[in-house]
């Protein structure tokens, strides 16, 4: 008995009807690749190639706070990489944690499977799954390119 999803005040009419069906329709037997889930939600992935730009589609009335969220996300991918070079475990499902609770928020649920994933490893112990978690993260950051579309009501 857990918690799902979530959607933060204000909500539009369109995030909710997106979460709640997303709520209520079948699980796809396999978990999509960060690529592939990098515009669900929020955002809608425009391109994405093994080596070329991850372009995301996000609202622009997050554009303010975008730029600082990235920058964090950067953060975390190093602080990723030296908690499982430590063997942190705690350390690593928290970071897990924290990020699979946010990405979806602005638009990248790219970063909340990264973040979902990362926690599982973190309480497995699972060091090496971590280290390909934060070069995946590291790589997505690099890759992506956010397109500002307006806001809808």
């Amino acid at each position: 008995m857990g918690c799902d999803a979530h959607v933060t005040k204000p909500v539009k009419r369109s995030t909710l009807l997106e979460t709640v069906r997303d709520a209520v329709e079948p699980v796809p037997h396999s978990a999509p690749s960060p690529t592939e889930t990098a515009g669900n939600g929020a955002g809608h992935i425009a391109m994405a190639t093994p080596q070329g730009p991850i372009v995301v589609e996000v609202d622009q009335e997050l554009s303010d706070l975008i730029p600082g969220f990235l920058g964090r996300k950067r953060e975390d991918a190093r602080a990723i990489l030296i908690a499982a070079e430590h063997r942190e475990q705690e350390a690593l499902t928290r970071l897990g944690h924290k990020m699979k609770g946010e990405g979806g928020s602005y638009g990248l649920n790219a970063i909340t499977e990264i973040g979902r994933e990362l926690e599982q490893a973190g309480k497995d112990g699972d060091f090496d799954a971590a280290r390909r978690l934060g070069r995946d993260l590291a790589d997505f950051l690099e890759r992506l390119r956010i397109d500002y579309r307006p806001a809808e009501d």
